[in-house]
């Protein structure tokens, strides 16, 4: 399978039920609305093995302080909500290049389908980027 075929875009997943909404099931939920498809995929963005990411997903091992807040990283959502301390996996992001907040804004006044294809060439770029 190649590196785009494992990325859904982002949010996009299959239905599937997360309860209870324990550590292993909000790390699947934030790997999944991060648009890592595959447990291989989310474990090579983590230097790690896909035997290990399944563990933590299965319950069977927590993941360590410093991987949980690298999970955090590369997955948008928070600490609090991976350990189950906040329902909110939304992390806040503090923009203060006047470039990248004109940006910003520009893109909130876009129509919804302008975001999304937009996005998608975003995605796109950093795939064939983290290629190089």
């Amino acid at each position: 399978m190649s590196g785009q075929e494992e990325l859904l875009p982002t949010g996009e997943h299959p239905a599937v039920t997360f309860a209870p909404m324990t550590t292993g099931n909000r790390i699947r939920k934030a790997r999944l609305d991060a648009g890592y498809r595959s447990q291989s995929a989310f474990a090579r963005a983590l230097g790690k093995s896909r035997s290990l990411v399944n563990r933590w997903e299965g319950e069977d091992m927590p993941p360590g302080r410093d991987i949980l807040l690298r999970i955090a990283e590369l997955t948008g959502a928070t600490p609090q909500y991976l350990m189950g301390k906040s329902d909110d996996a939304r992390r806040a992001v503090s923009v203060h290049e006047p470039r990248l907040i004109r940006i910003v804004l520009a893109f909130r006044q876009l129509p919804r389908e302008a975001q999304d294809n937009l996005a998608g060439l975003i995605d796109q770029m950093l795939r064939v980027n983290a290629k190089h």
